[in-house]
């Protein structure tokens, strides 16, 4: 009795699968497919993601080095951007990447360790009681600045900082292998004030990059 009650159950359980999927059966279809036909649709949400890098190990964090001196050269390595200091003019310091899966807004923020200053690394007596807060108090043209301002160029947009950050503003998905940006500095003029040629000075900053979405 147990046999055939089975063999029932099989048989009634066969032809309700041809009615419902006929089509189904006919192409050997995947159970998503059948579930599909329901009325019940499997929905996969993909989460936002948002990268921003200097170099091809993801770093975020890039030294800037502004050199004074007859001797000073420049010079380009993963986290590092040594460039000659020539106040008033645009210097490229090459690209950083940004990747982005998402169609809206985003927002580059670019932070100044030394609020948007170029400081010098190392500093003598001699330069100690030749300038006070950037304003020389000793001849004309012969001390140095405390401080050197400097406004960042991203992808060909000058951006002034706000208090101790840069922005910019992109929106839009990029390649699987992101957008390359470019990146330059440009330093502000310094009236008045000629570098000696037989001495060099290192200026220094640090820039520390983020995203998020708007």
């Amino acid at each position: 009795m147990c046999t055939k009650r089975s063999a029932i159950a099989s048989v009634l359980a066969s032809a309700y699968l041809m009615l419902a999927f006929p089509n189904a059966l006919a192409q050997g279809a995947t159970p998503a497919q059948g579930v599909q036909g329901l009325g019940t649709s499997l929905s996969v949400s993909i989460p936002t993601i948002l990268l921003v890098s200097i170099d091809i190990e993801n770093n975020r964090t890039l030294n800037l080095e502004g050199v004074f001196g007859e001797k000073a050269s420049a010079a380009s390595s993963p986290g590092l951007r040594r460039f000659l200091l020539e106040p008033g003019r645009a210097i490229g310091l090459g690209e950083f990447r940004v990747f982005s899966n998402r169609p809206g807004a985003y927002r580059i923020s670019i932070r100044s360790l030394n609020q948007a200053m170029l400081v010098p690394i190392r500093e003598s007596a001699e330069d100690a009681e030749s300038s006070v807060g950037g304003v020389s108090v000793a001849e004309p043209g012969s001390a140095w600045p405390k401080g050197i301002p400097y406004s960042l160029i991203l992808d060909g947009t000058p951006v002034r900082a706000d208090a101790d950050r840069f922005f910019l503003l992109a929106k839009g998905k990029t390649s699987t292998t992101g957008a390359s940006l470019r990146l330059g500095i440009q330093i502000d003029d310094l009236p008045g004030f000629k570098a000696p040629r037989s001495k060099g000075k290192v200026y220094a900053d640090t820039l520390f990059f983020d995203i998020q979405a708007e």
